[in-house]
């Protein structure tokens, strides 16, 4: 397979989803938008490293229908209280859902492409980008997915509307007692997004909010948080005291580590820092674990092509 940049594959699968967002919203039937889908898979398949010469009408209109019916099948329609309006997968010997009249088994699932590994709750993210603000604000946010909020703000902080990104979030966090662990990117997004918009006191109104926090993950990332302010004034004292504190709750939590580093260089303690980093790393090889110290992109699991893409489309 061609070797290709990862973010060509990460944009098109982006672009792919987004777009499918739309169209599903605009209501067209499954049959409509697997024969759209037949004028994506070029592209897809370009990024995967399918050599042109490769791609066969049969491989196209294959691919469209194995494609769209896993991108529709996990695509919440608003309609259907966010739930996605599922498209069975034909039994083998049903007719084929390209129309062509065959067996599906002697058609379209002919190709054993791998999934792309699209969730749901990605889709929910496109989905929900395509809703003004207004109309966000008037969805049951509890009932959606703190992490496609947090997708649908992070993208407003990239195109500049941090003050969109600030009201979408502070009304997930109004209900900060009922929420757990899986808002913690969404709280990071908030306190990025007062940044933003140079709102200090908000910023640090909201530490205290999620220090207070029920959930013991949420109630780490504001005392993380409280950290890096104390560590940024210089008050290293009060700032160990927040990072003991963020430790006491959350001590097996990764990004911990990173931050004592960020403390300590700060405090100009630099050869404690390298020795923390060096004690970590011989943790982490004897383990053959390396966590990643950023949160990652929501994206579609599968960053690059999966593994043979390309190989198992030619066969």
């Amino acid at each position: 397979m061609t070797t290709i940049d990862q973010l060509d594959w990460q944009e098109t699968v982006d672009l792919l989803c987004f777009s499918a967002a739309r169209q599903i919203l605009a209501g067209v039937s499954f049959a409509e938008f697997r024969d759209r889908m037949e004028g994506m898979v070029g592209l897809l398949l370009n990024a995967g490293g399918v050599p042109k010469k490769a791609q066969s009408p049969e491989m196209l209109r294959s691919m469209a229908t194995m494609v769209a019916l896993e991108i529709w099948n996990v695509t919440p329609v608003p309609e259907n209280r966010f739930r996605p309006r599922k498209q069975p997968k034909p039994e083998r010997n049903a007719p084929c859902l390209c129309g062509s009249g065959k067996k599906f088994k002697h058609c379209c699932a002919a190709v054993d492409g791998p999934e792309l590994g699209i969730s749901e709750e990605l889709m929910l993210s496109k989905v929900l980008s395509t809703f003004s603000r207004k109309r966000l604000l008037e969805l049951p946010l509890l009932e959606l997915s703190p992490h496609a909020l947090a997708a649908v703000a992070h993208d407003w902080l990239e195109t500049e509307r941090p003050k969109d990104a600030v009201t979408l979030l502070e009304k997930l966090f109004a209900h900060l007692p009922e929420l757990d662990e899986r808002a913690e990117w969404a709280a990071d997004v908030l306190l990025n997004a007062y940044m933003e918009v140079d709102a200090p006191r908000k910023k640090q109104k909201f530490i205290e909010a999620l220090k207070a926090a029920p959930d013991k993950m949420l109630a780490s990332t504001g005392w993380q948080r409280q950290t890096v302010v104390f560590s940024d004034r210089g008050e290293y004292a009060k700032a160990w005291e927040a990072f003991r504190e963020a430790q006491r709750l959350t001590p097996n939590e990764p990004a911990l580590s990173h931050l004592e580093v960020l403390v300590l260089v700060s405090e100009g303690r630099r050869a404690e820092a390298q020795a923390r980093i060096q004690k970590e790393d011989a943790v982490l090889d004897s383990t053959g674990i390396r966590e990643l110290r950023k949160r990652p992109v929501f994206t579609t699991p599968n960053a690059f092509p999966p593994q043979g893409y390309g190989d198992k489309a030619t066969q």
